[in-house]
């Protein structure tokens, strides 16, 4: 279980060094928590910075790590700090995106993925709130992307890049997304690591909202691929623990980790796609167990007396049963996926008509590269319904006879 008396700072607070007017670092403060004999550490970071800071600065709010030693799960969470600031937009007075008012009209929504009737949802928000969805041509903002398919540059809305930009443009928050962002300490690192979210994300869409019984990978073959500790530990503890092998048509290991109480009660989750897949798994189990810390962190504040409003993934865990819910439960015993690499990946995607891009977030104040892996083809784990690869693909795979309509998917959005 989780301890929460055991969440703790480390002893010291982080300070990034960074190139900003009146400013020369970054303070964040890491808190440990600690899950009972677990052998993986957990580690939350959140800024504390002036008031006179620039919002994006801190906006973000928090970031978290999550690692088999404790040094890199810090820096798991510092990379991710980097990782959410870099996602904010500062509107004009940023200088990343490029306002160009001589372009054609494009179509935005090509990356969003939303389906006529969400787009007739949003035009009503825009006329009720009087907003002009497609902006004044000379601020519609746009972001060079490198095409990794043809080796070419494209401009991309800046709606599919930052992760604040529909909240800035005065819209609902339900377009843009941090889906396939990531700060590594090279670009090329940071390039796989966002494009393998995008898998990631667009696998988990295809079986979650299609509700796909997955097959479940066979137990000793999840042992055998995780870390001997971790392992030894999982099948010591009470809660039960079992992997999913997400339904997609590209070669990447990419799976959903459960656990839930003996009973199929109060589950948890985590998702993550790799080329290696002992380290997607690995990935998918440790997001799981942070997914449990919060979890619990949650149901604690229910128990105080001015209790926020229950999040959406604490109500999911309250009312599903993951044993009793087929498409969580899994079916049979599946084998562990080969591993690939990034050129097989490229050549699947080309193979398959998947257009992938990235757009360079690295903000010169810190000088880390980030980037954000963008894509008209590939789904978003957020409900997004429009036609393509989330009705094509079970159908392609042999998992459904035909597509499933609008009001057949899952209408609870996915829960991470």
């Amino acid at each position: 279980m989780v301890n929460p008396d055991k969440s703790q700072p480390l002893g010291r607070t982080i300070e990034l060094p960074i190139r900003a007017p009146d400013l020369d670092h970054v303070t964040l403060r890491l808190v440990r928590t600690v899950i009972d004999g677990c052998p993986a550490a957990f580690v939350t970071a959140r800024p504390e910075m002036p008031p006179s800071a620039p919002a994006w600065l801190s906006d973000w709010a928090a970031a978290s790590g999550r690692a088999m030693t404790l040094e890199d799960a810090q820096i798991g969470a510092v990379f991710e700090a980097i990782e959410r600031a870099s996602l904010i937009s500062e509107g004009p007075d940023d200088p990343r995106p490029k306002n160009r008012s001589n372009l054609p009209l494009r179509e935005d929504n090509n990356y969003w993925h939303l389906s006529g009737q969400q787009l007739s949802r949003l035009k009503s928000y825009d006329e009720r709130e009087g907003i002009a969805t497609a902006g004044p041509p000379g601020e519609v903002a746009w972001m060079p992307a490198f095409d990794l398919l043809t080796d070419k540059e494209r401009l991309v809305p800046c709606t599919a890049v930052f992760s604040n930009e529909d909240v800035r443009l005065g819209w609902p928050a339900l377009i843009s997304s941090s889906t396939g962002a990531a700060a590594h300490t090279d670009v090329e690192s940071a390039i796989r690591t966002a494009v393998l979210e995008r898998v990631e994300r667009d696998a988990v869409a295809i079986w979650w909202y299609n509700r796909l019984p997955a097959p479940r990978l066979a137990k000793p073959e999840m042992m055998a691929a995780l870390p001997p500790a971790l392992a030894a530990w999982l099948a010591e503890r009470r809660r039960i623990t079992w992997a999913l092998v997400t339904a997609t048509d590209l070669p990447v290991p990419a799976f959903v980790a459960l656990s839930s109480a003996p009973d199929g009660t109060q589950p948890a989750l985590g998702t993550a796609a790799h080329l290696d897949p002992r380290i997607a798994l690995r990935s998918a189990v440790l997001e799981m167990l942070q997914c449990e810390i919060g979890l619990t962190h949650m149901r604690e504040l229910q128990a105080t007396a001015d209790a926020p409003p229950r999040p959406a993934l604490l109500v999911w865990s309250d009312a599903t049963n993951a044993l009793a819910t087929p498409y969580i439960a899994g079916e049979g015993a599946a084998r562990l996926p080969p591993a690939i690499d990034f050129e097989t990946l490229l050549g699947a995607f080309a193979e398959h008509g998947i257009d992938i891009a990235v757009a360079d977030l690295t903000r010169p104040e810190f000088a880390i590269p980030v980037v954000k892996a963008v894509s008209r083809t590939l789904r978003d784990w957020q409900p997004r319904f429009a036609s393509g690869r989330l009705y094509d693909v079970p159908v392609s795979l042999g998992r459904l006879a035909a597509p499933r309509r609008e009001a057949d998917l899952n209408p609870v959005p996915f829960v991470i």
